[in-house]
């Protein structure tokens, strides 16, 4: 389903909402998602004013569906009828959800009165009446209509002009009063030299201050146009950004193509050259270039860069049918990379900065271009030019339609192969472009091969907008390398093609071309995904969380989708919440190379200053292969150099249990989970003794290569039990013995949810964080561990000495969890004997002392 023409036809019975028996009635549209709240993407759409009726006729047609929005990741439309009241709020009548499950299973268009019902919690009596909607499946190239303007004024009429230009050139219309249907008989003149532009027309409806926009429309006369025959041509009026969001009318022009002896005169004459705004000037006298930026100020394009440009062919033609070449003549072969859309960038101008240069801000714009260099070459590169959005994040979707050709030469070395580099930036004529997201692509032939000329899309990842600070090394560090990222910052649809081109006709250099505009059946096949998360509990948070001080939360994100959990206050390190949620519908490609990546973060603060601490990367690759069959488990997080609320090199940043499912929307169905049983087994918990044994650890190594000597400590911890230290000998030594019982009371869930076991290893002198060692306590959920380093018992057992077994010590790894994985620094002798109490308060008898000596295990 492209595209849905939503047609309001009228109403009937409605309920009067005024003291004269009547009501002044319109419909609001809105796209609900499967929560039932409004989808700010999907647009917010509203009939014209009904005066003094209860049986309204509108008549009115609205297209939903359009690039920006995909209607299969909506649920419902909502038609709220309201009575309108002038100053003050306006009253509401009733409401109408019809789902378009319903409007999808007719293949014919669906016709039908519905009835109004009422809405809780906004009405005091009960709605009435019916509604008369009209749904059919539309195209995403509508056909011209003759169709009334809008009605702008209160007496449902407009005072419509028309405004048009070509290449500068501009004219207006008279003003026609009080009029739907206006007439004009106005002639116009432009000096052309080439038929090949476009003719730019905007209705609008003239009032005292400012002007109301009716419609825009633009025409390529060269599509038209016969010399010395006069042509009639009927426009649709579309949105300011060209897309046909509702009827708003046609407009009628009758073309004349001339040709005149004196006309090429004229205009040489006549020709000025282009002045820039003040604005534009202003840009261009404060830039500020970074020394490696992608910007060259000779490469500035302006508003008429559709005349300067040439469009790129995209004829696919065999080398060997090339025709000869003319005598001096080489052959190019060209990279044709055609940016066609980048979507879901973050706002990275705003004027909303706190005093650590951090943003802070929900909205914003941005100044974006594509630049794309040769690996070999970076500093030779060819770039789109520079286009403005602003909006919510969701808006800031940029239109590129431009073909960047890169020439490739044979390497020196002889290498057939060529890695190409793109820079997604945001051009800053202040403090130097930034960089939004970079990749690379390796062996770009055999890329193009893989997609066969097709678009498709790549997703770009960098740094967190949020809580960094714009200039920061790791922040800049992230934003250049891609797999560093711990924020999604947008994707990029662009074609690859190879094109050998003759010297007589191109130079050889990178340059570029337009693209034709790339129609959304070409768009990469997509579907309709879900995730879903249980989020059970956190161990080991970092010290700056660990206090209790902020509230905090587990977020699963994907694209510009996300699920949250609660926010909540950790206890000495340890947070439960035990939720389970799902995503609305998300639409992302078939191809899961080009599905985004999964984030999954432990955040402070309140939605809108919402700061990621800590984050755990997934692919959806990985993650769509066992779908919602994915086992809880613990997951390790990093923590986040570019917000460096948690030092990963100087403390532990946590760990999280989850259980986590990605996979289409058929899958999440039929796969569903039991909450119910999850819920209970975290929430129901027991008194238990844990008794970790550490009896030493061998072949410690720093984190630090400058550090030759490490006086080794430790703390144990498990949930919210105080951590315990380990006393040293204070002697320098990789493999100390330490030989130490500790004792920690906790409640704890059933085993298979049980909290892990950490043992945090640090170096006292000087003072530096090693790293930690992690015991699975879930591993004794059926009884003992398979390897007996853990052991179950009860308290009754314990104190009559009738212990089956006594628990084995174990190696286990000191891991450090960084951005490039975990690395092991040295192994720690340990093994955990888990004692189930009668009662939290029960006295148990002291443990074994441990021989001071090294074991040989």
């Amino acid at each position: 389903m492209p595209q849905l023409i939503v047609t309001i036809v009228g109403a009937r019975d409605l309920l009067a909402g005024d003291l004269n028996g009547f009501s002044d009635p319109f419909v609001q549209l809105t796209v609900l998602d499967t929560k039932g709240q409004p989808l700010a993407a999907g647009g917010c759409f509203k009939t014209v004013v009904a005066k003094r009726t209860l049986s309204p006729e509108w008549n009115e047609s609205f297209i939903l569906g359009t690039r920006d929005f995909d209607l299969r990741s909506a649920t419902s439309l909502r038609f709220l009828v309201y009575d309108f009241d002038g100053l003050k709020r306006d009253d509401v009548l009733g409401v109408v959800d019809v789902p378009l499950d319903l409007i999808k299973c007719e293949e014919k268009p669906l016709d039908d009165w519905f009835r109004v019902v009422k809405v809780p919690g906004q009405m005091s009596s009960d709605a009435k009446g019916e509604l008369h909607l009209v749904f059919s499946k539309g195209q995403n190239s509508p056909k011209g209509r003759s169709k009334d303007l809008l009605p702008m004024d209160r007496n449902n009429s407009s005072d419509p002009l028309v405004k048009l230009s070509v290449v500068g050139q501009r004219h207006r219309t008279e003003t026609v009063a009080k009029t739907l249907k206006p007439h004009w008989d106005e002639r116009f003149a432009f000096l052309l030299k080439d038929p090949h532009t476009t003719l730019e027309l905007q209705a609008e409806d003239e009032d005292r201050t400012i002007n109301d926009f009716l419609g825009r429309a633009q025409l390529v006369l060269a599509d038209v146009i016969v010399p010395n025959e006069e042509k009639t041509v009927t426009v649709t009026l579309l949105d300011k950004n060209l897309l046909n969001d509702k009827d708003r009318g046609t407009l009628k022009l009758r073309l004349l193509w001339l040709y005149d002896l004196n006309a090429e005169t004229i205009t040489n004459s006549s020709r000025k050259k282009k002045e820039r705004s003040i604005m534009q000037s202003l840009k261009k006298s404060m830039r500020v270039s970074a020394p490696d930026g992608p910007y060259n100020s000779d490469d500035e394009l302006n508003e008429e860069d559709d005349e300067v440009l040439d469009v790129e062919s995209d004829d696919d033609v065999d080398t060997n049918s090339l025709p000869p070449l003319p005598p001096g003549a080489t052959r190019i072969n060209f990279l044709v990379a055609t940016i066609h859309r980048v979507e879901g960038l973050p706002p990275m101008d705003s004027l909303l900065f706190d005093k650590g240069e951090n943003r802070k801000h929900n909205s914003g714009g941005i100044d974006a271009y594509v630049a794309a260099a040769l690996s070999t070459e970076p500093e030779d590169f060819v770039r789109t030019r520079v286009r403005t959005k602003q909006g919510r994040r969701d808006q800031l979707n940029v239109n590129f339609r431009e073909s960047l050709m890169l020439m490739l030469s044979d390497d020196k070395k002889g290498k057939k192969s060529h890695d190409v580099i793109f820079n997604v930036m945001d051009w800053d004529p202040v403090g130097g472009d930034e960089v939004v997201g970079k990749f690379e692509l390796k062996d770009v032939e055999t890329v193009v091969k893989a997609h066969g000329n097709e678009p498709f899309w790549v997703n770009l990842y960098g740094a967190p907008v949020k809580g960094c600070s714009n200039n920061s090394r790791a922040a800049g560090l992230m934003n250049d390398n891609a797999y560093l990222g711990s924020a999604y910052r947008g994707r990029l649809l662009l074609s690859l093609r190879i094109r050998v081109k003759s010297s007589d006709v191109y130079d050889a250099k990178h340059q570029k071309r337009l693209a034709p505009k790339l129609s959304l059946e070409c768009f990469p096949e997509s579907c309709v995904y879900r995730m879903r998360a249980h989020f059970i509990q956190s161990i080991g948070l970092p010290k700056a969380t660990a206090a209790g001080k902020s509230k905090l939360s587990l977020v699963l994100s994907c694209g510009l989708h996300q699920i949250s959990s609660t926010k909540k206050k950790a206890v000495n390190g340890s947070l439960k919440w035990n939720e389970t949620e799902e995503s609305d519908k998300m639409l992302f490609p078939v191809d899961l190379a080009q599905v985004p990546d999964v984030f999954l973060y432990l955040c402070e603060k309140d939605d809108d200053k919402r700061v990621a601490i800590c984050y755990k990367r997934f692919r959806a690759k990985d993650l769509l292969a066992t779908q919602f069959v994915r086992e809880t488990e613990w997951i390790p997080l990093v923590a986040d150099r570019a917000v460096a609320i948690a030092r990963a090199r100087e403390e532990y940043p946590g760990k999280v249990l989850v259980r986590l499912g990605f996979g289409p929307i058929e899958t999440a169905t039929s796969q569903s989970w039991d909450q119910k049983e999850m819920i209970e087994h975290v929430n129901h918990r027991m008194p238990y003794q844990v008794r970790i044994r550490l009896h030493e650890a061998r072949n410690l190594v720093s984190l630090h290569s400058s550090t030759k000597t490490i006086v080794a400590s430790a703390a144990v911890q498990c949930w919210d039990g105080l951590q315990k230290t380990v006393e040293g000998s204070g002697e320098p030594s990789t493999c100390p013995v330490w030989a130490q019982t500790f004792c920690i009371d906790v409640n704890l869930p059933h085993l298979r949810y049980a909290p892990q076991v950490l043992i945090h290893v640090k170096n006292e002198s000087p003072r530096e964080y090693i790293g930690t060692v992690s015991v699975s306590l879930s591993d004794a959920a059926d009884g003992n561990s398979a390897d007996g380093s853990i052991t179950v018992c009860t308290s009754q057992e314990l104190k009559q000495n009738e212990r089956l077994r006594v628990p084995k010590p174990k190696w286990l790894s000191v891991v450090f969890n960084g951005d490039d994985g975990e690395t092991f620094h040295g192994q720690v002798l340990v093994s955990v004997e888990l004692i189930r109490k009668v009662f939290p308060d029960e006295k148990l008898p002291d443990p074994e002392a441990l021989d001071k000596t090294h074991m040989d295990v």
